[in-house]
């Protein structure tokens, strides 16, 4: 007698909700949070605490659901990844901060600020794991930026109805927008603008091109108008060398498949494209100084001198305490221990100080030592370097323009941090963090049919 053949029997479904409406709805949950954390309005330009508090509620009670979904009904958000390991690694090292902070109270609050920013990044990359919601994530980060720069622009030509706090030192005229202050708005505009070049360039409809066109004007003209110098730069030198990068990768392409050289014809087109981008590009800059009125090297504004001493007594912060820093969130607190005479001087004829080091990687390393400041530059490093890879080895070419313009905004806010403190603000932060998962999700896509 032949044994009977029994085929295995299925494990029971135990999800409630289908997978795939279950990710539609976390990936709308998300963006309407995305939106919502990113364009809330305060009256107080310098009071972000009610945009922390969204970012550090809503995303992580997004996260657990996803895990919790994950689970029950199986998938879950997958392997973290090593840029997920490095952003664990932070955090933790963060929290590890606390102990020894000169207050533990700040610590905690900036850590936890941190932790929603990494749960915003575990979202992200779930979201973007189907092309579908990685595309219309990529739409929403448009449409902010878009939002942005109509209330930025409009305020810029006098028409502001909302009862802003005078800022002395950021006229509203500059374009402060949904983020009270320009230097903040500059720094969102510069990591989704790239994005808009790419989604662009990969669209092959030109009324789709149209409709992009149009959030990527203003959101130009907008930057042009915020004075943020090293912002404006920034953009333009890692926009620029996204674009030689496509140029010399397409054409290793078609020499490695033994295409033709380009036309002359086409290289004229191409080099005059060029000089009209660098024209457009040097009168950004100029206005940027202008808007700013200041000298090339911020001497009259006294500006870069005040960065310098400021610099200085991060450093001997970080000297003082290079392993564990003085704790996250604490620079203010510690940093009059070790003023200079510059600032001491100034505190005591002015009553103004520094607040911030004005550079994310010295008060990096001041507020969480050396190994905290190794975890910020391996997390830019890397995903600069996976989303180039996306951009040379993703088999669509809308990927690949999409990893390109995700490079371009990545290295454009880690050059921006060197002289500003960006990554503090909400608003930047969130978009960077969003940005990450992008990579992160888009890398992992190589390794898999879609």
């Amino acid at each position: 007698m032949e044994p009977s053949s029994t085929k295995a029997s299925a494990p029971p479904e135990r999800s409630i909700l289908p997978s795939g409406r279950f990710d539609s709805f976390l990936a709308l949950f998300f963006l309407v949070y995305l939106g919502a954390a990113s364009l809330m309005l305060t009256t107080l330009m310098d009071v972000n605490e009610p945009k922390w508090f969204l970012i550090r509620t809503a995303a992580p009670a997004l996260l657990t659901v996803a895990v919790l979904r994950g689970l029950w009904g199986g998938g879950g958000l997958g392997r973290p990844g090593p840029l997920g390991f490095l952003a664990l690694a932070y955090l933790a090292w963060h929290a590890l901060s606390c102990f020894g902070a000169v207050n533990p109270g700040r610590a905690l609050t900036w850590t936890s600020n941190l932790a929603g920013l990494v749960c915003t990044f575990f979202l992200a990359a779930r979201i973007a794991s189907r092309p579908a919601t990685r595309n219309a994530l990529c739409w929403t980060l448009l449409a902010i930026g878009g939002a942005v720069s109509v209330y930025g622009v409009a305020q810029h030509f006098g028409h502001d109805f909302f009862p802003w706090q005078i800022h002395r030192e950021v006229p509203v005229s500059r374009g402060v927008s949904f983020y009270g202050h320009a230097t903040f708005t500059a720094s969102v505009l510069i990591q989704i603008i790239p994005l808009g070049l790419a989604l662009f360039a990969a669209s092959a409809r030109w009324p789709a091109r149209g409709l992009i066109a149009m959030p990527l004007g203003l959101m130009l003209y907008h930057l042009s108008i915020t004075g943020a110098r090293m912002a404006t730069l920034a953009f333009l030198v890692t926009t620029g060398c996204a674009a030689l990068w496509w140029v010399l990768h397409r054409r290793r392409e078609r020499a490695g498949e033994g295409r033709p050289a380009p036309s002359v014809r086409r290289i004229a087109a191409v080099l005059a494209i060029i000089l009209v981008a660098v024209a457009v590009g040097a009168g950004f800059v100029v206005r940027a100084w202008q808007t700013k009125g200041s000298d090339a090297f911020a001497i009259r504004q006294s500006s870069l001198a005040l960065r310098l001493y400021t610099w200085e007594t991060a450093s001997r912060m970080t000297f003082a305490h290079p392993l564990m820093g003085v704790g996250a969130g604490n620079y203010e607190i510690a940093s009059p221990r070790y003023w200079n005479t510059v600032e001491q001087v100034r505190t005591a004829r002015y009553g103004r100080w520094m607040q911030q080091a004005h550079n994310e990687y010295l008060q990096t390393a001041a507020e969480l030592g050396l190994p905290g400041v190794a975890l910020l530059l391996a997390i830019f490093a890397y995903g600069l370097v996976m989303a180039l890879d996306v951009a040379a080895r993703a088999p669509r070419r809308e990927d690949r323009l999409l990893g390109l313009g995700m490079a371009a905004a990545i290295a454009a806010i880690a050059i921006d941090a060197n002289i500003t403190f960006s990554l503090q603000a909400p608003g930047s932060a969130l978009v960077l963090w969003t940005v990450l998962g992008l990579i992160a999700a888009s890398h992992q896509a190589l390794g898999r049919p879609e």
